[in-house]
C-alpha cells in the first residue's frame, strides 16, 4: 500500500513536462514510471522525480490518473500492474487504467549530466530571475530575447524596449538561458544546482526533482553598455512606491508582467496613471526637472525605487543603477 497524497505530489511535480492534446511524441501525455522515477517529456521540457515507493515500469495517461486520485479521499491505495492495465484499489473502489508496459517516451534523446557536471546555483538565483522577468521579450520572432540569459554574475533580460540586469551573489561557471515560458515553473521548484549538457540545461532541487529545458540557439546581446550612458540625473519622490502599489489595484491582467502603469512628468510634477476594466487612477507627486514618460509594472517600481531614489534621463531612455541591479527603459 502507498499513501495516495505521496503519489499525487510526485505526479504534480512532473506535470510541467506533459504534452496535452495531439502530439507526435509517443507517451508525451503520460506519466512514465521507469527506474524508480516518474518522468514526463514534451520535446521542450522533461521532468523527473524520485518515486522509489512504487515498483512498476510503464506508462499511464496522466490526465485521467491524476484526476481520479484527486477525487477519492482514501488515505492509502494499492497499485497492481498487468500487461495492459494499472489497477488502483482504494477501500471499496477498484479501477483499471490503460497501461503500456513498454516505455516509448524518447527520454534517451536528452543528454543527462555526469555527477561532476553539476554546479551550485547562487542562493539569489530565483529572486534574480523573477526580478528581471518583466523585461524578457514576448515576441517569438526573436527567440533569444524570449529568454533570460545567465552568465558570470549577471541575469540579463531585454525586449528591445527595456533591459534589466540583476547581479548574483556568485558567478555561474557555465552560461545558460531560461525561457520565459518556463521561468515561473522553474522558480517554483526552487532549484539549487544546474548543469548544461549539449542543448539542454538541467536544474535539480533538494527533493531530487530534475527539471530539464531545451535551450535556444543564438547569442544574447551585450546590454551592459546601455547602463553607462551619460544623461541628466533626477531625484524620484520616495512616495512613488506607495503610489505604484495603489495603482496596481486598477490592473487585473492574469500575466503580471503585462500590468503596466504610466509614469510621466511635464517638468513641474510627476504622475502615475493606471487604467483597467474596473476603473482608473491618477496620482501626482512633487517633482521638478526634465519631462519624460515611460511604463513599468507597479511591482517593479516598488522594488526598484525602493532601492534607489535617483535615475538618469537621456533623450530616449531612463536608466536606474542600483547596487544589485541596473535597468534601462525607453521613454517617449
Amino acid at each position: 500500500m502507498i499513501k495516495r497524497t505521496d503519489l499525487i505530489e510526485v505526479m504534480e511535480a512532473v506535470r510541467p513536462g506533459l504534452q496535452e492534446g495531439k502530439t507526435l511524441i509517443d507517451q508525451a501525455e503520460c506519466f512514465v514510471f521507469m527506474d524508480g522515477e516518474v518522468i514526463t517529456f514534451n520535446d521542450e521540457v522533461s521532468v523527473s522525480c524520485p518515486c522509489d515507493f512504487i515498483d512498476i515500469e510503464g506508462s499511464v495517461r496522466a490526465k485521467e490518473m491524476h484526476a481520479y486520485l484527486k477525487r477519492i479521499s482514501d488515505e492509502f491505495i494499492t497499485l497492481e500492474q498487468t500487461t495492459d492495465q494499472l489497477r488502483v484499489k482504494a477501500g471499496r473502489k477498484d479501477s483499471g487504467f490503460a497501461f503500456e508496459a513498454e516505455v516509448r517516451l524518447p527520454v534517451d534523446a536528452i543528454p543527462m549530466p555526469e555527477d561532476d557536471e553539476w554546479h551550485t546555483l547562487p542562493k539569489d538565483f530565483c529572486e534574480a530571475l523573477t526580478f528581471v522577468s518583466f523585461s524578457i521579450g514576448k515576441d517569438y520572432s526573436n527567440l533569444v530575447l524570449t529568454n533570460a540569459y545567465i552568465h558570470d554574475k549577471c541575469v540579463d533580460a531585454s525586449d528591445n524596449m527595456r533591459m534589466t540586469r540583476r547581479l548574483l551573489g556568485k558567478k555561474v561557471p557555465v552560461p545558460f538561458f531560461v525561457p520565459i515560458r518556463q521561468l515561473k515553473t522553474l522558480v517554483g521548484y526552487n532549484p539549487v544546482e544546474y548543469a548544461v549538457v549539449g542543448d539542454w540545461v538541467h536544474f535539480a532541487n533538494d527533493f531530487g526533482v530534475i527539471f530539464s529545458v531545451l535551450q535556444v540557439k543564438g547569442s544574447f546581446p551585450d546590454i551592459g553598455k546601455y547602463f553607462e550612458t551619460d544623461g541628466t540625473e533626477i531625484k524620484v519622490p520616495a512616495e512613488i512606491t506607495e503610489g505604484a502599489e495603489r495603482a496596481e489595484i486598477f490592473l487585473n491582467s492574469i500575466v503580471q508582467d503585462e500590468n503596466l502603469v504610466e509614469v510621466s512628468s511635464d517638468g513641474t510634477g510627476m504622475t502615475i496613471t493606471a487604467k483597467g476594466p474596473s476603473g482608473w487612477t491618477k496620482e501626482e507627486f512633487e517633482y521638478k526637472g526634465k519631462e519624460f514618460k515611460f511604463s513599468m509594472p507597479p511591482k517593479f517600481i516598488q522594488e526598484a525605487f525602493g532601492l534607489v531614489d535617483k535615475a538618469v534621463l537621456t533623450e530616449s531612455t531612463i536608466i536606474l543603477n542600483g547596487k544589485e541591479f541596473k535597468h534601462c527603459s525607453a521613454i517617449y
